[in-house]
């Protein structure tokens, strides 16, 4: 996802209980990463849960451990997702530094 005009960018994904949220900007045409969250279960094959049936992960936001609730806000505060714009195509850095070009 991107923020169009804003030079933010985040890249999400993760499976089987191992996530990540980076944050990156374009500085001197390269990528340069502004944040790292990652999240997930500390063993994956034994999952613990809540009161509520959901997963207890444990969040980290630019290698520090964090609660759930500060790492969503700290994300929040520098990629606002209501923003942002998903592309419905994947596209390689190249594909990305061409169309900026473009502009």
């Amino acid at each position: 996802m991107y923020i169009e005009g804003k030079n933010l960018f985040v890249i999400k994904g993760g499976r089987m209980d191992s996530y990540f949220d980076y944050v990156y900007t374009i500085k001197n045409s390269e990528f340069v990463a502004l944040h790292k969250g990652v999240y997930g279960a500390e063993d994956n094959s034994r999952v613990k849960f809540d009161t509520d049936d959901n997963p207890i992960y444990r969040y980290y936001w630019d290698g520090k451990e964090v609660l759930k609730t500060d790492y969503e806000r700290s994300l929040k505060s520098v990629f606002d997702e209501s923003k942002a714009i998903s592309p419905r195509n994947s596209y390689t850095i190249k594909e990305i530094f061409s169309a900026i070009s473009r502009l």
